[in-house]
C-alpha cells in the first residue's frame, strides 16, 4: 500500500493503484472518502476546489499570484479522506494481537489508547504513533533501548523517522491489513534483543502511590516534584536537548484526546514546547488529587479566576482523566497567545518526567 491514512490526504482520479488502495480502506470501514472537483494552477500545480467564489466568479488568484480561470475541460476529481474511524483501527489491531501466538495478558488502556502485553516473560507496550499516549515508554538514551512496538498509520510521512537502530520497533498498519507480517516474529526479536520496558512498572508504581496518599500528601508530592526539577538543572537541560534533536519525531510528540462536535479526535503537540512552557517561572499553580473523577473545565475555571486573566497557570493532576473541553481551552488560549499560557501535567507527563530526570524516589511508598 502506498497511501496514507491521514485526514485530508487526497488521491487524483488518474492514480489508479492509489485510488484502489484508498477504496479498500473505505470498504474496510477505516476511512470515509469524499469527491472533490478541483482545477490545478498551470504554473504551480496547486489544487483549487471548484466551489463557492471560484465557481460563482469563474476565476481566482492562486497563492503563486497567478490568475486561474475556471475551465470545465480542466476540472478533475480528487478523492480525499474526510474521516478516519479510529475505533475500527483499534479493533483491527486488537484482533491482530488476539491472534498472535505467545502474547499473554494483553490489556488495553483507554486513556493512553495503547496495549500493555506480556511476551516471553517481558512486558511490551504496544501503541499507535499518531493517536496513543506513548512518550513514557520510549527510552531517552539510544544505547539503553527496551521493548516497545509501534503501529504507524501514515508510513509515507513517518518513514523519515526510521533508522537502522529503531526500525525494528515499528510496524506499518498496511502490513497488518495485508497479512504480510507476523507480529510473533517481530516480538521474538524485540524481547530477545531488548530488556523489559521499565516504564510500565514505573507507571504502576505511580498509580499505587497516588492511591495510597491523601490529597494533602499529593500536594506535598507536587511541591517536591517541582523542587526536584529545579534542583536537576543539568538533567533537565539534557532531556530538553534530547527532545530538541528529535523535534520532528514521535519522541517529541504529545498526543491528547479531543473529539466532540467540530473538533479533531486527536491533537499532536510539540512536547518540547509544552514542557518548556510548563517549567517557566511565575505560574499560578493548582494540584488536583483526582483518581476516579475527571478534571473538568468548570473546576479548572476556579483556578483561572484566582490566577486572573493575565496570569499563566500550571495544574498537576494525578490521573489522565482530563476533560477534552479543558484541553480545547488550553489549545484555544495557546492559539491566541502564541504559547501555552495554561499547562496541565497529567499522569503520563508526570511519569515521563520522573523517568527522564531520575526522580523515582519521589513515589516510594508513603509513610503512614
Amino acid at each position: 500500500m502506498n497511501v496514507s491514512i491521514r485526514q485530508g490526504y487526497s488521491v487524483k482520479e488518474n492514480e489508479i493503484e492509489r485510488l484502489q488502495e484508498l477504496r479498500k480502506l473505505a470498504e474496510l470501514g477505516i476511512v470515509e472518502l469524499r469527491q472533490d472537483k478541483v482545477q490545478y494552477c498551470k504554473h504551480c500545480n496547486a489544487a483549487h476546489k471548484v466551489e463557492g467564489k471560484f465557481l460563482r466568479e469563474g476565476r481566482l488568484t492562486c497563492l503563486c499570484t497567478r490568475t486561474v480561470l475556471l475551465s470545465l475541460a480542466k476540472i478533475h476529481v480528487e478523492y480525499t479522506i474526510s474521516k478516519i474511524n479510529y475505533n475500527k483501527i483499534f479493533q483491527i489491531c486488537q484482533d491482530e494481537l488476539n491472534q498472535t501466538p505467545g502474547i499473554l495478558d494483553c490489556t488495553f488502556d483507554e486513556k493512553q489508547r495503547c496495549w500493555i502485553c506480556s511476551y516471553s516473560g517481558k512486558t511490551v507496550p504496544i501503541f499507535i504513533a499518531e493517536i496513543s499516549s506513548y512518550n513514557q515508554y520510549i527510552p531517552e538514551e539510544s544505547n539503553s533501548d527496551s521493548c516497545w512496538l509501534c503501529f504507524v498509520l501514515d508510513w509515507v510521512a513517518f518513514k523519515s523517522n526510521l533508522n537502522y537502530y529503531n526500525e525494528m520497533h515499528f510496524v506499518k498498519i498496511e502490513d497488518i491489513l495485508s497479512k504480510v507480517i507476523r507480529l510473533s516474529e517481530k516480538l521474538d526479536i524485540l524481547t530477545t534483543q531488548y530488556s523489559t520496558n521499565v516504564s510500565v512498572e514505573l507507571g504502576k508504581k505511580f498509580d499505587t502511590f497516588v492511591s495510597l496518599v491523601s490529597w494533602q500528601q499529593f500536594e506535598l508530592f507536587a511541591k517536591q516534584f517541582l523542587d526536584e526539577i529545579r534542583n536537576r538543572a543539568l538533567a533537565v537541560e539534557k532531556f530538553m536537548s534530547f527532545l530538541s534533536v528529535r523535534r520532528n519525531t514521535i519522541i517529541n510528540s504529545k498526543v491528547i484526546l479531543l473529539g466532540g462536535p467540530a473538533n479533531p479526535d486527536f491533537v499532536v503537540l510539540d512536547l518540547l514546547d509544552y514542557l518548556q512552557c510548563a517549567l517557566k517561572p511565575e505560574k499560578f499553580g493548582e494540584v488536583k488529587h483526582y483518581i476516579d473523577s475527571e478534571l473538568r473545565l468548570p473546576k479548572y475555571g476556579v483556578s483561572l479566576i484566582h490566577a486572573g486573566t493575565k496570569s499563566s497557570t500550571l495544574c498537576i493532576v494525578a490521573s489522565n482523566e482530563v476533560d477534552p473541553e479543558l484541553w480545547k481551552y488550553v489549545l484555544d488560549v495557546k492559539k491566541e497567545e502564541g504559547y501555552f499560557k495554561h499547562v496541565i501535567l497529567e499522569r503520563d507527563t508526570i511519569v515521563l518526567l520522573i523517568k527522564a530526570l531520575g526522580m523515582e524516589d519521589l513515589i516510594s511508598k508513603p509513610e503512614k
